[in-house]
This record gives C-alpha cells, sequence and structure tokens, in this order.
C-alpha cells in the first residue's frame, strides 16, 4: 500500500524521522588520513579540484543542497540538485559518497544546509529558497553562497534567493 507521501510530487514530501536520522549519519564524513605535505613538484589535480561545483537539473523544480569540501587548508562549495530527489538526502547522497570513496587523504566534506531550486530556461531565471528538514542550516540559510555558484555556472540567468518557503 502506498503511503501518501508515495502520492507527493518528489519535491513536496516530507522527510521523516527515518530519513532525518540516514541525513545526519552522511551530513558530515572525511576521508580519514591526513594530507601528506605537499612536496616541491607541481601538485597534481585532485578530485577536490576537478569536482564541477554546481550539478542541477535544468527546467524543474528539484531539492538542492549546499556541500562544502576542504582539502590541503582550503575550502569550496558545491550545489547539488535533483529534480528526482524525494528527500534532500537522495540529491546529496551521489556526491556523498563519492568524495568519501575518492580515498583522497584529508579531504574532509559537510552538507551545510539545503532547500529547493527552480531553473526556467526559457525566462533565464533561477531561484534559490526554502531549507531542508533533513539538513537544516545550522546558522542561517545560505543560499546568497549558493546563488553565488549558480550565477558563475549560468553567467545569463537571473538568480534570486529568498529564505521563505518549501
Amino acid at each position: 500500500m502506498a503511503s501518501s507521501d508515495d502520492r507527493l510530487d518528489p519535491g513536496e514530501r516530507t522527510t521523516t524521522p527515518e530519513e532525518r536520522a540516514r541525513a545526519a549519519a552522511l551530513r558530515k564524513g572525511s576521508t580519514g588520513a591526513a594530507a601528506e605535505k605537499e612536496s616541491e613538484a607541481p601538485r597534481r589535480k585532485t578530485v577536490f579540484d576537478t569536482i564541477g561545483s554546481v550539478a542541477i537539473d535544468e527546467d524543474a523544480r528539484q531539492k538542492y543542497v549546499l556541500i562544502q569540501i576542504g582539502y590541503d587548508g582550503r575550502t569550496r562549495h558545491l550545489v547539488r540538485g535533483s529534480k528526482h530527489a524525494p528527500y534532500h538526502l537522495d540529491a546529496a547522497e551521489p556526491t556523498l559518497k563519492m568524495l568519501a570513496q575518492s580515498r583522497l587523504p584529508g579531504l574532509s566534506y559537510e552538507v551545510l544546509g539545503g532547500g529547493r531550486i527552480m531553473h526556467d530556461s526559457q525566462k533565464k531565471k533561477i531561484n534559490i529558497f526554502g531549507h531542508s528538514y533533513g539538513f537544516p542550516w545550522s546558522n542561517g540559510p545560505l543560499h546568497h553562497v549558493s546563488a553565488a555558484l549558480v550565477q558563475e555556472s549560468f553567467p545569463d540567468f537571473h538568480i534570486e534567493t529568498s529564505d521563505e518557503g518549501y
């Protein structure tokens, strides 16, 4: 028998306590070992350097997360969204698994929070808003950080943010 959540659009489902617990377990991680001291040789490209900053679906309303990654004293932010994600965890999980499996010594990652993204290529407009029950913002929404990254990836688009909505 389908639950009432199964009949909802994936963007409208409510996170269950079990999903929140699963998200909390994945929220923060690292590859464990400290990064080795850099030699004088040129630095080789790592997953930290090569992973794309923004991966969202076009022409869709979607759940999204903002992930912070750290390596060798540097930090970056990643925006991940998916129109097929029933929960924010589902938008985050592929990237979190890839980072965990990278085996890059000293790589750390943390989901800072999440919300919604509406992408409209006809209007050249992207709206970033809302919150996540699975990955609530610890120190207030950081949609402006997500917006700056999205603007770099979609320079011809108008980007709007709001802390309101779900």
